[in-house]
């Protein structure tokens, strides 16, 4: 079983996600492509949470992103509302 809670992925390859992310992000390995999509639309310019630093001796990160597009009718997107438990 590996240990490893981060995985890269290639979901920005082509730049369609966010264009202001690099084409390879550090997300973690339980959520899928498929919910990294449907955050990026629920998120300002599509900028997800992605890890921009690791602690090189314990197991700390700091994750980057923009604000939820609630509105003015408090929209919600389960995706990004899992992606942090």
């Amino acid at each position: 079983m590996s240990k490893k809670k981060r995985t890269i992925s290639s979901v920005n390859q082509d730049y369609k996600l966010s264009s202001s992310y690099p084409q390879f992000l550090v997300t973690p390995n339980t959520i899928p492509d498929g919910s990294l999509r449907k955050i990026s639309k629920f998120r300002t310019r599509g900028r997800i949470p992605v890890v921009t630093w690791k602690n090189p001796k314990e197991p700390q990160v700091l994750l980057r992103s923009s604000q939820p597009q609630i509105g003015l009718i408090n929209s919600r997107c389960l995706e990004d509302e899992v992606f942090f438990f």
